[in-house]
């Protein structure tokens, strides 16, 4: 009798602990990028033409604040571009030029994780007018 008490007693312990363990276990929700092995759907897809420097620069993503923002797509055609992954203090918009930015080559086609590279404003600025074809998913 003693010996069942004991693995009872045992067990309960065990049991208990193992729910205290799911019930504080941390829960992090995941903002931008798909999870693995999980789809994401077309957004938006469109047409764009970015200038030179007699251009300012362009926007070709608008700020998007939805959970639906999985990647950003870009592929240029006939010129680099420059681009500002979004409108900080210093390194925005307003301050993007054939100097400054990241390059993006001609004639690629770049896929933009949003969870390394963000959903915010991006601005282009091309070296020369080149047409962007610019999707989100």
């Amino acid at each position: 009798m003693k010996s069942q008490t004991l693995s009872i007693t045992l067990f309960s312990i065990a049991l208990l602990s193992l729910a205290l363990v799911l019930l504080f276990k941390p829960v992090h929700d995941a903002f931008g990028s798909a999870f693995t092995g999980q789809a994401s759907h077309l957004q938006s897809a469109t047409t764009t033409v970015v200038g030179n420097q007699a251009v300012p620069p362009k926007t070709i993503f608008a700020n998007d604040t939805t959970d639906s923002c999985k990647a950003r797509i870009i592929t240029t055609r006939e010129s680099a571009i420059s681009i500002s992954f979004g409108d900080t203090t210093g390194f925005g918009s307003t301050t993007l030029t054939g100097a400054s930015g990241h390059i993006q080559l001609a004639s690629t086609t770049v896929a933009y994780d949003s969870g390394i590279y963000g959903c915010g404003l991006w601005t282009a600025y091309g070296y020369a007018s080149t047409t962007l074809t610019v999707s989100q998913f």
